[in-house]
Order: C-alpha cells, then structure tokens, then sequence
C-alpha cells in the first residue's frame, strides 16, 4: 500500500524505460535498483541527470566509462519521442497504449497536458470512459505526479503529432471483431491500428454492437462464430473486408 515502495518504483521504472514507453537501452532492473538505491534515481525525470553520476557510477562494479558512454547515448536519444510511448511511460492505472492513441489521435499531446492541468474530464474521446478519464485526472491531482509530469515534459522534445479526423474515415462508426489468422495485414495489431486509422472500433469479444466478426475461417465452429451466428451478426473473411472497405 505504500506508494513509495522501493519495488513498486522499481515496476514503474522498468515500464518507463521499456520499448513502449522511453525506450532507454541498458537500464535493466538490477541497474535501477542500484541508482535507486544510491539515490541517483527517484522519479523520472532523475533518469535525464544520471550523467551527473557517472564519475561514481563508472567506478562502481559492473560499470565503467563504455558503459557510461552507452547509457547516455541511450538517454539522449529518448528524449525525442511519441506522444503515445510518453503517455504509456507515465504509468497512469489504466491507461496503455491504445488509450494513449485514442487520446493523441483526438486532442494531441498538448490537449492531454491541458485537460489534465485544467482537471477537465476526456469522456468525449471514444473509448475513454469515465473510469479511465477518472484515473487520469486523479493521478495528475497528486502533487508529486504533476510536480514530476511538467519537470519531465521540459526534458524532452515531443514528437507533434496531427489530431486525426476521425468522422471522415470510411470505418467510422462501425465494430469489428478479428479472430483467427490474417493473411494481408502482418498481424492482428496492424489490422487493428488500420480500422482504428479509418474511424472504426475493434473490440475483443462479439456483442449486439458488434458490426462485423472478421474471420478467415468463416465456417468455423468457434465461440466468437456462434455467438455472432446468434447475434445475426456477419461473418466476413480478410478478403471480403478488403472488398468493402478498401486497405
């Protein structure tokens, strides 16, 4: 329950740096708890003054000047990056990447700093219901996060990014549910970042307001397919959703 837990900032650490977050090379978990453990490190925006540290940092076992060298050209380099992999990287409770996109495709980044600055709700934003708009705005009530939040902001130059108009994609307002293996989109999460390009939703489980089960195997005999079979809802392949709706 101590939000001040050595390991729970440690998680919190290693989610910052992750690929999908700051993307910071060389900065494993044992060495955040080293730095952590000196008192190099206690909030985010510490990681942008490691090099302050390292005349001790080289001298300590496991380290030294390449590794120093490395660290801080990974540093440097994360201080570019995606308004999407900033928002995962703050560990905001529930809010991961596609709610980050959802938010930098509709308001920006600066929309996000100033709805949160302004403790104004983002309930407008599909897919962001009251639970997650909640959990930002009372994360960013928390002295310490916003303290840290604008000290980290003024660290890093954020990619601008153009707010999509949604309402003119030619999925707009429709739900797809994919299952199965896919043949012209590299994976599931490619064709689901192309509907949500396109305006539509896609969700995880078929439901009245689903609009469309994609599914290559059209004639399985899996729970989605039943349950869409019930629903009177059409089960359509890769192929006849590229005929329809275009790639």
């Amino acid at each position: 329950t101590n939000p001040d837990c050595t390991a729970k900032n440690v998680k919190k650490f290693s989610r910052f740096v992750s690929k999908s977050g700051m993307d910071i090379d060389g900065l494993s978990v044992q060495t955040m708890l080293k730095f952590i453990n000196e008192g190099f490190i206690k909030q985010f925006p510490d990681i942008y003054h490691l090099p302050e540290h390292f005349d001790k940092i080289s001298s300590m076992e496991g380290f030294g000047e390449k590794s120093c060298m490395n660290m801080q050209t990974a540093i440097e380099k994360s201080r570019h990056v995606h308004p999407v992999n900033l928002i995962f990287a703050l560990c905001i409770p529930l809010i991961g990447t596609d709610a980050g996109k959802k938010i930098v495709n509709a308001i920006g980044f600066d929309g996000f700093a100033d709805r949160m600055r302004n403790a104004t709700d983002f309930v407008d934003i599909d897919g962001i219901g009251q639970e997650k708009s909640g959990s930002i705005l009372e994360w960013y009530a928390n002295p310490k996060n916003s303290a840290m939040f604008e000290a980290l902001i003024k660290e890093l130059d954020i990619e601008q990014v153009d707010i999509k108009d949604m309402s003119e994609g030619s999925l707009n307002g429709k739900t797809f549910v994919i299952t199965g293996d896919v043949h012209y989109f590299a994976n599931r999460s490619e064709f689901k970042a192309y509907v949500e390009s396109q305006g539509g939703k896609v969700t995880g489980s078929v439901s009245k307001k689903t609009d469309y089960l994609v599914n290559n195997d059209t004639e399985s005999t899996s729970s989605k397919n039943k349950k869409a079979k019930e629903l009177g809802i059409p089960i359509i392949s890769e192929d006849t959703f590229i005929e329809m709706f275009g790639r």
